[in-house]
C-alpha cells in the first residue's frame, strides 16, 4: 500500500510526490521489496522488545520474504 496505492486521503501518493522518482530515496519509496524489508525490521524490533527472538536477523528476512511471496501471489 505504501509503495503503490494512494492511501487514505491520498497521503501515500502525496508522500511519494515529495521525493523525486529518480533519486535513491524515490526508488526506495516506490519499491515494494524495500518497504517489506523496512517494515519487517520494525516487526522484529517490536518482537525483540516484547518477547525473546532467538534469531532476529533471520526473522527480519523471513518476515520480509513472506511479504514478498504474498505480493507475488496476490498480483
Amino acid at each position: 500500500m505504501l509503495s503503490s496505492e494512494s492511501g487514505p486521503l491520498e497521503l501515500f501518493a502525496k508522500m511519494r510526490k515529495q521525493i523525486p522518482a529518480q533519486s535513491n530515496q524515490g526508488k526506495g519509496v516506490r519499491c515494494f521489496n524495500c518497504w517489506s524489508v523496512w517494515l519487517a525490521g520494525g516487526v522484529v524490533i517490536f518482537g525483540l522488545y516484547f518477547s525473546e527472538l532467538a534469531w532476529p536477523v533471520l526473522s527480519l528476512f523471513a518476515v520480509s520474504g513472506v511479504a514478498m511471496v504474498i505480493n507475488k501471489v496476490a498480483k
